[in-house]
């Protein structure tokens, strides 16, 4: 199965197409030249081409922070003593407590 998810931000815009685990490949598109910063005309157009690969090398480096962060598994933090356990989000009350 084919997924494409897409990231927009103003008028520019990240597709990725992806076939289970694997990226095949990711596209980086601007429906208007002003938003890269760069000037018009086809002279140019080096330069957007240019700035459109450095978008897709940062999205790509922030992926791979992702996906490292989530592949590593979760510590528990130390004071300098035995290790701290995580505490829960809402601790449970015991009925008869109230």
């Amino acid at each position: 199965m084919l997924t494409i998810p897409r990231i927009r931000f103003a008028r520019l815009a990240l597709k990725i197409y992806t076939k289970g685990e694997r990226v095949l490949r990711i596209e980086a598109m601007a429906h208007n030249a002003r938003d890269l910063g760069c000037r018009l005309g086809a002279s140019y157009f080096p330069q957007a081409v240019e700035a459109l690969r450095r978008m897709v090398e940062r999205f790509i480096e922030v992926l791979d922070c992702l996906d490292a962060h989530a592949a590593a598994p979760p510590q528990t933090g130390h004071r300098g003593g035995p290790p701290i356990a995580p505490t829960p989000a809402h601790p449970t009350i015991p009925m008869n407590a109230r």
